[in-house]
């Protein structure tokens, strides 16, 4: 076997607590930097709160990709950018992977690079679909039974890259004979 088995894993809807995206984080917002921050720490507790009430804290298999979407359903039918909900979305990946010292994340994947997650598109549904915002997080698990103990970001430290066993050493990493 060359590698592990991949299988698609589950499809979990996070319903946030937003009718409209937070006016500090929209893309044409020309919000104060401590009020954007402000409202980013906010939507990522929030977010990080519905995950963990969702059990996504406690799954049995090592994620290994996620995808996320965030749909707004404005309630209305006025025109509106899809590209201004960059920022929230953005905001809600952060919370899912792992955080940092000055913020919490939730740890299911090592970073939101698209090597461990995938953001699509923000969504605009039209009405008649009920007023509000959601996320979809679909995940991705490894199935091989031995690296269910390893995490992904594990695998990735011990992954070399296939072009980097062919280069000579540098002579910071010195030649070993």
């Amino acid at each position: 076997m060359t590698g592990p088995i991949v299988a698609e894993g589950a499809l979990v809807r996070l319903d946030l607590p937003y009718k409209r995206p937070p006016a500090a984080l929209v893309g044409n917002s020309r919000a104060h930097w401590r009020r954007r921050s402000a409202d980013t720490k906010q939507v990522r507790a929030d977010v990080l709160r519905l995950a963990q009430a969702a059990g996504l804290h406690r799954l049995d298999r090592p994620v290994e990709h996620v995808t996320v979407t965030l749909t707004w359903a404005p309630g209305d039918r006025r025109r509106r950018d899809a590209d201004n909900l960059w920022p929230l979305l953005k905001a809600c990946c952060d919370a899912l992977a792992r955080g940092r010292q000055d913020w919490v994340g939730l740890d299911l994947v090592p970073d939101d690079t698209p090597t461990w997650m995938e953001k699509r598109a923000p969504r605009i549904e039209p009405p008649p679909t009920a007023a509000g915002m959601w996320l979809d997080v679909g995940l991705r698990f490894r199935l091989d039974p031995l690296s269910a103990s390893v995490s992904p970001a594990a695998d990735a430290r011990r992954t070399v890259h296939p072009r980097a066993a062919d280069r000579p050493p540098t002579a910071r990493q010195g030649a070993r004979t």
